[in-house]
């Protein structure tokens, strides 16, 4: 083909871009939707060719056209979700150009999502990529560091309760962001899985049923972190008040709170070794402690006298009480997996039965 001279045209605001010679995209059989490979090719040269799918799938691309979007909080949602479903770039594009407070928002997001990052950025186009590796680390490792960060969280907040010191809370809201963005990489890899086996053997996960246990596992541990930050206003709503319970009351409310940490880090335990005896009895105690958690909170309403740190407190009892209840739904959880393979409990046979064998089974277990 002979040298063909070409105009550079404008798209947009700040797109430069050239018409492909058409002898050159019939002889490669070049269609809409290829892709092709831009590289230098010497002192103000640049090589395009196509590329071969065998070698290369390029991978998808979400758009989402900012112009359309009315509300101020649905950009955020939207990479959010784009980043929960798996792709990994998303471009975001605006004929009428970014305004500050849009890349200010935009820029909060990327703060939540591990992994995502802006790869190019003009005056119309924000390219974002993820670079986070969906199969690691493990669902379980994932889980339990979710896990370990809610209980440092309401930790932190007991020792304040206890220690009557407000800059122990200062952590606490910081420690939530964190947990955020361990939830959302666990929604990415949950969703990852579910269309990608290689990823899903990567995790860990032994079968779909996990998929959605997982799911709601973690949703209901980002609970834990909404009660905790609510825990948190409270305890600092009492001591900025200035007026300290006496002893016997406080030492029940974080005595309640100790028994709630105690009891998350049981049932994850529970849940990730899949004890079905162990997530049993924890359900069973969660049952009877409530009860008691209503006494107590009986007891308080009638002993409290100053009505801002006695609200605050019955608040802050109910929301523990929400997480004990929470840890119920995790160790039930835990007692389903438990059930999906043989164990101490349970035998997974094949195929079917006949009702003879079926007696001669019964007979033989209660001899």
């Amino acid at each position: 083909m002979k040298p063909q001279m070409r105009r550079v045209v404008k798209l947009g605001r700040s797109t430069l871009a050239v018409t492909l010679p058409k002898e050159w995209v019939e002889a490669v059989k070049l269609k809409k939707g290829d892709y092709v490979l831009a590289e230098e090719g010497g002192e103000n040269a640049l090589r395009i060719s196509k590329l071969k799918e065998k070698y290369y799938t390029a991978p998808k691309v979400c758009v989402i056209n900012v112009d359309s979007i009315r509300s101020k909080t649905l950009l955020n949602r939207l990479i959010i979700g784009a980043y929960n479903v798996g792709h990994e770039l998303i471009w975001l594009q605006s004929r009428r150009g970014f305004k500050p407070e849009q890349m200010v928002e935009v820029n909060k997001v990327l703060q939540k999502l591990v992994g995502l990052h802006i790869v190019e950025q003009t005056e119309n186009i924000v390219l974002l990529q993820s670079l986070a590796d969906p199969s690691k680390p493990s669902l379980d490792n994932s889980i339990r560091r979710l896990h370990l960060l809610t209980y440092s969280m309401l930790d932190n907040i007991l020792r304040a309760l206890s220690e009557w010191d407000k800059s122990l809370l200062d952590n606490v809201m910081f420690t939530g962001g964190e947990c955020d963005k361990i939830y959302w990489l666990i929604i990415r890899q949950l969703l990852t899985a579910v269309t990608d086996k290689g990823v899903s053997e990567s995790l860990g996960v032994r079968s779909y049923l996990w998929l959605v246990g997982n799911r709601a596992v973690v949703r209901i541990l980002k609970t834990l972190i909404r009660h905790n930050e609510s825990i948190c206003k409270g305890v600092m709503k009492i001591i900025e008040h200035g007026i300290k319970p006496d002893k016997e009351t406080l030492s029940k409310v974080i005595e309640i709170g100790r028994y709630v940490l105690q009891t998350q880090t049981e049932t994850i335990d529970a849940l990730l070794v899949r004890d079905i005896e162990k997530a049993n009895s924890i359900i069973d105690q969660i049952i009877e402690k409530a009860e008691e958690i209503n006494d107590i909170s009986f007891k308080i309403a009638s002993v409290v006298s100053d009505d801002i740190v006695k609200t605050a407190l019955l608040n802050i009892i109910a929301e523990l009480k929400c997480s004990l209840l929470d840890m119920k739904a995790i160790a039930e959880i835990a007692i389903n997996r438990g059930t999906e393979e043989s164990g101490s409990y349970i035998t997974i046979e094949s195929g079917v039965r006949s009702e003879e064998t079926l007696r001669e089974s019964v007979s033989k277990g209660s001899r």
